[in-house]
């Protein structure tokens, strides 16, 4: 079974990617289950990212990473050398 801890780190990644692809702009996800949620929720708590509900659906959220999820994803990378 996979730790909360392992999981917030999955999706913290996933935010990663999608703020890579997207250049740095907000991207719109579709939250559909509790597990999502509180991940979602913790890493805005952090300070790992913005989270605001969008206003036309409330299983709609835009979501940005901010720098400190930057910094922290990156220095993993570094650390486990995923990049050089």
């Amino acid at each position: 079974m996979i730790k909360s801890q392992e999981y917030r780190l999955g999706v913290l990644r996933g935010i990663y990617l999608k703020h890579v692809r997207s250049q740095g702009k907000e991207v719109i996800i579709n939250i559909k289950s509790r597990t999502e949620l509180q991940a979602y929720t913790y890493l805005a708590k952090r300070g790992f990212i913005s989270l605001n509900i969008e206003e036309t659906n409330t299983s709609l959220f835009k979501i940005q990473i901010l720098q400190l999820g930057v910094e922290y994803i990156e220095n993993l990378e570094v650390k486990d050398g995923a990049t050089a």
